[in-house]
């Protein structure tokens, strides 16, 4: 009985798996295009690179045919109204050179983990302003980049004003 019992088990196991594999879509377009997405701080912060060459690498070696950038304010802008744009200048124009189309990731929710990433002197002043800190740094940064053409995409934060991600 319990032989019986675990050839049944064992076989709707199996009817399920392929039951729920058979619904995984398939990418028969060979059209599809992938890129990659670069993040300084993740290089830097978190693996102890120097971010200017592994992007360089990234860049020669798997030569993505897309390439998502994060504009992290913490770096964009570490002193209110403070903005230094040359790191993600740089990202942006070495794209540009070789030719590869850039999403920009701009918000305070950015890819990877950690999620949220916004400089010290936001975090102490964590009152009413914050929403409106948050508008204006996209908005200085769209700003900013509006006219490059390499940027075929943008991803903008669309939680600014939620309150659950510790603000």
């Amino acid at each position: 009985m319990k032989k019986l019992r675990n050839v049944i088990l064992a076989v709707l196991a199996a009817l399920i798996l392929f039951y729920g594999i058979s619904w995984i879509p398939t990418y028969e377009n060979a059209s599809a295009v992938w890129g990659l997405t670069f993040s300084q701080y993740y290089a830097m912060e978190e693996l102890g690179l120097d971010w200017r060459e592994t992007y360089l690498a990234m860049l020669e070696e798997l030569k993505p045919a897309k390439v998502r950038l994060i504009a992290y304010w913490q770096y964009l802008e570490p002193q209110p109204n403070d903005l230094r744009f040359a790191d993600l200048d740089f990202q942006v124009a070495e794209a540009a050179r070789r030719g590869i189309p850039v999403t920009l990731a701009v918000g305070y929710r950015m890819p990877r983990w950690p999620e949220c990433h916004w400089p010290d002197w936001v975090r102490r002043e964590m009152s009413g302003t914050f929403r409106v800190e948050v508008k204006e740094y996209l908005t200085r940064v769209v700003e900013h980049y509006r006219d490059e053409a390499i940027i075929e995409r943008w991803q903008v934060e669309n939680e600014p004003l939620f309150s659950f991600f510790g603000v």
